[in-house]
């Protein structure tokens, strides 16, 4: 799996997609993670694990980076995440999750 981080071409917040995972690129509320506008960088080889009973997700970003590597940053601040499902994903029953948006304010990474 390849976790992706892009700036939009703008002071806009940065994208977060998490191939399979997320539904498209999501917010990450900051604009301190990539620090050059309109440039992307992705971690392939992710990993993904189900802790909680399979009630929580974690991922594990991989360690070889692709695209704008320099442009790395750090956000220093906690900052409003979206996040929303894939549509594909399902429970064990086979039923489609809820696709509903929410947003925390949390610092990744």
């Amino acid at each position: 799996m390849t976790v992706t981080l892009t700036d939009p071409n703008n002071t806009g917040a940065d994208r977060l997609t998490i191939a399979g995972i997320t539904n498209g690129a999501r917010s990450t509320g900051g604009n301190g993670y990539v620090t050059t506008n309109n440039v992307s960088f992705g971690f392939s080889g992710s990993a993904v694990s189900f802790v909680a009973g399979g009630r929580t997700i974690v991922i594990t970003v991989g360690t070889t980076c692709t695209g704008t590597c320099a442009a790395i940053g750090t956000q220093t601040t906690a900052a409003t995440v979206s996040m929303q499902p894939a549509t594909s994903i399902t429970d064990t029953a086979g039923n489609l999750v809820l696709t509903t948006t929410r947003s925390a304010s949390i610092r990744l990474f």
